[in-house]
C-alpha cells in the first residue's frame, strides 16, 4: 500500500534505487577487495560475527550481549549475527543485511 500522496511507481522506484545502490555498494567493495587493509578489516568484522553467532548458538543470546558490550562496533556485530542467522553461514550474509536496511529505511520515509 503506497502511503498518502506517493503512487505506487514512485515507491517501487525508491525500492528499486535502493538496492541498486546495495548492489553497487557489494561490487564496489568486491574491486577494492584487492587493498589489503580493506581486507583484513572486512574479514576480522565477518570472523568477529561469526564468532559471536556461534557463541549465541551455544550459550544463549546474554553471552552475546556481555561479549557485545566490549565490542568495537557493536552494531555492525549485531547485523552480522543476524545476517548469518536469516541467510545461512555465507559470505554475503552480513551484506545482505544491508540490503535489508536500506529497503526498511525507504520503506520507512516514504
Amino acid at each position: 500500500m503506497a502511503p498518502p500522496g506517493l503512487g505506487p511507481a514512485t515507491v517501487v522506484a525508491s525500492l528499486l534505487g535502493s538496492l541498486s545502490l546495495v548492489s553497487s555498494s557489494i561490487r564496489f567493495e568486491n574491486a577494492l577487495a584487492g587493498s589489503p587493509s580493506l581486507r583484513v578489516t572486512t574479514i576480522s568484522y565477518m570472523l568477529e560475527s561469526f564468532n559471536l553467532y556461534q557463541l549465541f548458538l551455544n550459550s544463549g543470546p546474554l553471552h552475546v550481549m556481555r561479549e557485545l558490550l566490549h565490542a568495537h562496533a557493536p552494531l555492525q556485530d549485531m547485523l552480522g549475527i543476524a545476517g548469518y542467522w536469516l541467510f545461512g553461514v555465507a559470505d554475503r550474509s552480513v551484506y545482505l543485511m544491508n540490503g535489508v536496511l536500506a529497503v526498511g529505511f525507504t520503506g520507512v520515509v516514504l
